[in-house]
């Protein structure tokens, strides 16, 4: 968006720009009619009196008046800003104004000061360059203008120039970029009432309301009205509905907007998540509550308690918080933590990720050491997965397990079982099952040989010591032939054994399963049903090593000792193997499917109308995420041996081209899932990209990751920064490095930008002079030992001869005396460069 573009979006009324051009008018006088007085007057005793008008000014930042305060405690910098009060205002000339300007760079006083006190005296020359104005400054390609560097009075001017050839009114021009800078508002939704709705917003990201009438009546006109009171109209006349109401429906139509901070709570009684609009809002007439907004959500498992104070503000759907509110929630930083963990740098880095992971599904970061590329892999799973799933479990309320008992005809009579009634039962070949079972659990009673199927249903019971079943209830139940093609029974432990024993435990949904069979119901057995929920993590990450093996990726034999210290041989899965499992679940729930993937068991077989449901759930799936840090340091095909294939899009279950192997150690049938993508890190300096596998050159997709240095002037550059000097040194050090080892060594083996973020926490010289010893002894010389081990005359030539003694065939490091002297002689090009 250009500059034009934004003065139209961002449009200033003509009466609050009257009374801010008076406002500047009535300081500027007021400035100027005190100046000898606060010449002598810190920022506290005079001026904050003169300025405070300033603050109802929405453009110029809080951040101005502490920075200047800071900057008036000073004699010499005050004196200094007295001196370039007067001579802006005596200025007849805009250029002349624009030459002091350039020399206006005071001790303690940087661009953000200045250029406001300026716009102050001249409003139509100057505009506030604060944190906002620079930020859309920057993203219009005006400038590349960085608050902390000492060059940036020369780059202001070149700024103001620039924008007044678009807009004469400098007024306009700053509100219009401060206000596209946007801050985020922050809302109270209810996901309904004591947020019964909450496990569905989660699942499909969004966040709904109700109003299902109007919904049905209005369609798509609901979203035409443009202002509010035809809608308020409508909603009296026609829906009778009260005010309150239709206010808060207003505002989620037309005033919560992408990119604000959506709060939900249950009830009165706490905060459960947090997230970010991301859409318009939508209808979706399947949903109960019909009115929608996609959100991403980044806390879903909150539960903070709402103070007394704040109870009033979540009595009903919608509500708008303050910061204020935000903090008394005990919240405020959460939300600070969620909007600030992402630069906007790596934005353009997400997209690539994300077009290659749609795509491809598996991508691999590569780069030289210290570019962010693991940092860069955990940010983006961060913005893309929350942190757990929850897969719903239908559990019987009464806690009963389910088994089944086997009666051979031959050798019991069958027809002695009648309701109601108890029948001892012996012990068979299936000892184990007696010890599990207990008194009320639920007993299926299977008869073999002609009958052939299911044939009872009944509780135990013990008597006397002996096992009893009490018989509920004889029917029709389902045949051998329907227990052995059914998905979930066909891989019981009694019918694998072939019903073979007498007594087998059976799994809850197995149970579950004969009884939908059998066309009975749970209060028929006096039982019930209750819907919990299973927290699976979605992302894992693994760092691969040389002796990394399938065993520990894919599953393999681990050994373990028995009661009598016998050595047993168990097969265990590995990471991979269990995040797809998970991965495959999350899937089959997502999409209402019944069913689960066990450990140690087989993809479970689905009918064509539980594929139908996965396949049109695919879009909005839960993504699960595998991050392999040190990729190339594994041996990839002993790692993923046979399932290399399996990788590809068009492989993975439920895809044109499914593929599902039996996996060698277990037996059990193994696929890959559509929604789990895979993030692979490499540093260029262990071994190139052109040295990788073949097979995973082909099957993933590749992002290269260089050093960046305008990260690092964007998180190290700040206005009124007293160690300003030594970090700008440690930015022209490391590229002045970079430049030498491209030359000498090659781009692979370069130096990345992360290594210097440290400094960002360093307030004095001091300091930051402190840590960037640290870094540059312990990180940044043994990195260029590696590198140049066997070429001292090259590690020379890369220190600029700094730090390194070379003798005939050695060289050692010594310290230097000057610390910051020589890291200027290194940052010096030599005079044989050019």
């Amino acid at each position: 968006m250009d500059l034009e573009n934004l003065l139209r979006k961002y449009k200033l009324s003509e009466e609050k720009l009257a009374t801010w051009r008076k406002i500047l008018d009535d300081v500027k006088n007021k400035l100027i009619e005190e100046l000898e007085e606060l010449k002598d007057s810190d920022y506290e005793r005079g001026w904050k009196d003169v300025l405070k008008l300033l603050k109802e000014i929405e453009y110029i930042e809080t951040g101005f008046f502490a920075n200047l305060s800071q900057a008036l405690k000073n004699e010499s910098t005050r004196e200094a800003i007295v001196e370039f009060i007067k001579n802006i205002e005596t200025s007849d000339t805009k250029d002349f104004a624009y030459d002091l300007f350039k020399r206006g760079n005071i001790k303690n006083a940087k661009v953000t000061v200045i250029s406001t006190l300026a716009h102050v005296l001249k409003p139509n020359w100057f505009i506030p360059l604060n944190h906002r104005i620079s930020k859309a400054v920057k993203s219009l390609d005006l400038t590349k203008l960085h608050l902390a560097n000492t060059k940036n009075f020369e780059e202001a001017v070149n700024v103001f120039q620039q924008i007044l050839k678009k807009e004469r009114d400098l007024v306009r021009a700053s509100y219009a970029l401060y206000s596209s800078i946007k801050k985020p508002r922050y809302w109270q939704i209810a996901p309904g009432e004591n947020a019964r709705f909450w496990e569905l917003c989660v699942d499909k990201n969004i966040i709904c309301v109700g109003w299902r009438k109007i919904v049905e009546k209005l369609g798509e006109r609901l979203f035409e009205f443009s202002d509010y009171s035809s809608f308020s109209e409508v909603m009296k006349n026609e829906f009778k509905e009260p005010h309150q109401s239709y206010h808060q429906l207003w505002k989620f139509l037309k005033e919560v907007s992408k990119g604000d901070i959506i709060i939900s709570n249950r009830g009165r009684k706490s905060i459960i998540g947090i997230g970010i609009i991301e859409s318009n809002p939508e209808i979706g007439l399947e949903l109960e509550y019909p009115i929608f907004r996609r959100v991403k959500w980044h806390k879903t498992d909150l539960d903070v308690p709402i103070p007394e104070n704040l109870k009033g503000k979540f009595g009903g759907t919608i509500y708008e918080l303050s910061e204020g509110d935000l903090k008394k929630l005990g919240i405020k930083d959460l939300i600070e933590e969620i909007l600030n963990k992402i630069p906007e740098e790596t934005n353009f880095v997400f997209d690539e990720l994300n077009k290659i992971l749609n795509s491809k599904k598996q991508v691999i970061l590569y780069g030289p050491p210290g570019t962010g590329k693991t940092w860069l892999a955990k940010n983006f799973v961060d913005e893309n997965a929350p942190e757990t799933y929850k897969i719903a479990k239908k559990d019987v309320l009464e806690n009963v397990k389910f088994f089944w008992w086997s009666i051979n005809p031959r050798k019991w009579d069958y027809t002695q079982l009648e309701e109601g009634k108890g029948i001892e039962l012996w012990y068979g070949q299936w000892k184990r099952a007696f010890e599990e079972i207990s008194d009320g659990d639920i007993v299926f009673v299977y008869v073999g040989g002609k009958v052939g199927r299911i044939y009872a249903v009944g509780t135990y019971e013990e008597k006397d010591g002996k096992p009893h079943v009490k018989v509920q209830k004889i029917f029709d139940g389902p045949s051998w032939k329907d227990l052995k093609e059914d998905s979930v029974l066909g891989n019981s432990i009694p019918v694998r054994m072939g019903a073979r024993g007498t007594l087998f435990p059976l799994d809850p949904d197995e149970g579950l399963r004969i009884l939908e069979l059998s066309n009975l119901n749970l209060d028929e057995l006096g039982l019930s049903i209750e819907e919990s929920y299973e927290k699976v993590e979605t992302v894992r990450i693994v760092t691969f090593h040389p002796s990394y093996a399938y065993e520990e990726f894919i599953e393999g034999l681990k050994p373990e000792t028995d009661n009598e210290s016998r050595i047993l041989y168990k097969v265990e899965e590995g990471i991979f193997k269990g995040i797809c499992r998970d991965a495959h679940n999350a899937l089959l729930n997502h999409a209402g499917v019944e069913k689960e993937w066990r450990v140690g068991e087989n993809l479970p077989t689905l009918t064509e109308d539980e594929l139908s449901k996965v396949g049109s759930s695919l879009n909005n799936a839960p993504k699960f995420f595998l991050i392999i840090d040190e990729i190339n340091r594994g041996d990839i095909s002993r790692i993923f041996g046979e399932l290399i294939t399996l990788l590809e899009p068009d492989k993975r279950l439920f895809a044109e081209n499914e593929l599902i192997v039996s996996l060698p150690y277990s037996k059990t049938k193994f696929g890959i899932p559509p929604n789990l993508y895979i993030i692979g890190t490499m540093n260029t300096a262990d071994r190139s990209i052109a040295l990788i596998d073949v097979a995973l050159r082909r099957r993933f997709g590749f992002i290269e990751l260089m050093p960046d240095y305008e990260v690092l002037e964007k998180e190290l550059m700040n206005d009124e920064d007293e160690a300003g000097d030594i970090k700008e040194l440690a930015i022209s050090v490391l590229k002045a490095l970079n430049e030498r080892i491209k030359r000498l060594y090659d781009r692979d083996h370069q130096i990345g930008h992360s290594y210097f973020l440290k400094l960002k926490s360093c307030d004095s010289k001091d300091d930051a002079i402190e840590m960037l010893k640290q870094i540059w002894y312990y990180e940044i010389l043994p990195l260029l030992q590696e590198y140049f081990y066997d070429s001292p005359e090259k590690l020379r030539d890369v220190l600029n001869g700094k730090f390194v003694e070379v003798g005939e065939n050695y060289f050692d490091f010594r310290e230097e005396k000057d610390f910051v002297g020589a890291l200027e002689e290194v940052a010096k090009p030599k005079t044989e460069e050019g």
